[in-house]
């Protein structure tokens, strides 16, 4: 790679760094060029894995040979239709019941033209039962990979993927079922509109089959109709309340729209009901994390381990959420003590503040920050206008940020009073938020983030102003 190309970070908050390095790890989700920000944010759990860019070269050539042997592989199998046409050829020739030439015909050819024809039934057998149900196998496999797209890392194998479909069939006894394979074919084949058209045509005939139900929100998903595809798993749950699939894929969508909270609440669910998922229980773990509740993460890379102790990325978790819980305690002890001594600035103060977020001794941070009545009133006041409209409620965050200013140059130093900056700032991202005005949110987010990495309201905002965003 040409050393004197200069790639820069695609997050803004990052400041335009230079790109450092690339992630080939196999099961990361995030983007794969990263600058040493996205290194600590998005790759902390891999960093082994992790190359510098130099090294591009070097890794992409081994990948490169392995590429030119699969192109050489398939045009090895491609070979395969060229045995088909001949094969078709033979038979045309073998077993055409006419006489193309009577003239020529003697005992000996016309003896085995009736052998053939008699023997028509067998090669019918061969046809129907091996030749064109493996390479229909093969022609559905090839389809179900290449309408994967991104999912490349979650593709089951073709055995599987197969055997799938013959314990599917051999349960054809219906027309129920006769019509749930025809669905899940389309489905199969990503042909999703198709498949949720013809799952609403046979659920009227079939309105207790939650099947149905199930592939539509797969469909919608794959859509990325997530409204649509919440609705169906919620009509599988009324059905069948035992659907821990249902619960799953709830989950996973209120995870990839920044609702962490909603999330855990239906992989609980899904838990509850089937305690064998190791997936889910990866998942309520990284939200754990998120959530910077590490003892709760903790419990759950426990419970995987319990189901497979040989989970490589819940070893390395653990190993993780052990450290965090370290860091952790000891920074809060050590700020308890920071708190004996008052700052001579507010913005030491605030400083401060930051870092504990609410985390001591578990308290409200409301609690700890709004005291005074005067700004308890404030706080109420501009909280109800943040939906209603959101520029008043910035007016009145501006205004208690001018009165603290003016109290700053007069020394006028209480710390009750100095506390209500955090809430205040916290109050108009949101209001920024409900303007439309997503950097500015995106600023206020990475300035509080420097200073409180803990603060769970501000990362959720983050995480829901760059869903807006996309």
């Amino acid at each position: 790679m040409n050393s004197d190309i200069l790639l820069t970070c695609r997050f803004s908050l990052h400041n335009n760094k230079q790109i450092e390095g690339f992630c080939p790890y196999p099961q990361c989700n995030n983007f794969r060029l990263f600058c040493v920000n996205c290194l600590l944010d998005y790759h902390q759990d891999h960093t082994n894995e992790c190359k510098k860019l130099y090294e591009y070269p070097q890794w992409a050539e081994m990948f490169n040979q392995i590429n030119l042997e699969n192109i050489n592989k398939l045009e090895s199998i491609l070979e395969i239709f060229v045995i088909l046409k001949q094969f078709k050829a033979w038979y045309e020739t073998q077993y055409n019941p006419l006489i193309d030439n009577q003239e020529s015909l003697n005992v000996q050819m016309f003896e085995q033209k009736i052998t053939n024809i008699v023997n028509i039934k067998n090669i019918t057998n061969i046809i129907d039962q091996s030749i064109k149900p493996q390479i229909e196998k093969l022609k559905t496999y090839l389809e179900y990979i290449m309408n994967q797209k991104g999912k490349i890392n979650n593709l089951v194998s073709y055995d599987e993927f197969i055997q799938s479909n013959i314990l599917s069939q051999s349960s054809l006894s219906n027309r129920s079922q006769r019509n749930y394979e025809e669905t899940k074919s389309l489905y199969w084949a990503g042909k999703y509109q198709e498949c949720i058209n013809k799952c609403e045509a046979y659920q009227k005939f079939n309105i207790t089959d939650v099947r149905f139900s199930l592939l539509k929100g797969d469909s919608y998903l794959e859509l990325k109709n997530f409204e649509k595809a919440i609705e169906n798993y919620q009509i599988a749950i009324e059905m069948d309340d035992s659907s821990y699939y249902a619960f799953g894929k709830i989950g996973d969508i209120m995870l990839n729209t920044g609702k962490l909270y909603e999330a855990l609440k239906y992989y609980d669910d899904c838990t509850k009901i089937n305690n064998q998922q190791q997936e889910y229980y990866f998942k309520k773990a990284k939200i754990y994390q998120k959530l910077n509740q590490f003892k709760q993460g903790l419990e759950c890379v426990d419970h995987l381990l319990s189901l497979n102790s040989q989970h490589i990325e819940a070893l390395q978790m653990k190993a993780t959420l052990l450290q965090q819980i370290d860091l952790k305690k000891s920074g809060i002890d050590q700020f308890q003590q920071q708190l004996q001594f008052s700052a001579p600035h507010t913005q030491q103060f605030l400083q401060h503040l930051f870092k504990l977020g609410n985390q001591i001794q578990n308290r409200p941070l409301q609690g700890q920050i709004l005291s005074k009545e005067e700004i308890n009133f404030k706080y109420q006041q501009a909280y109800n206008q943040l939906e209603k409209n959101p520029q008043i409620t910035l007016q009145i965050c501006k205004e208690i940020f001018e009165m603290e200013k003016e109290r700053e140059k007069n020394r006028d130093i209480d710390i009750d009073r100095d506390k209500i900056n955090f809430q205040f700032i916290i109050l108009s991202a949101h209001a920024l938020k409900n303007l439309g005005i997503y950097q500015e949110v995106l600023n206020i987010c990475e300035l509080v983030k420097k200073i409180d990495p803990n603060n769970q309201e501000i990362e959720s905002l983050e995480q829901i102003i760059y869903t807006l965003i996309q």
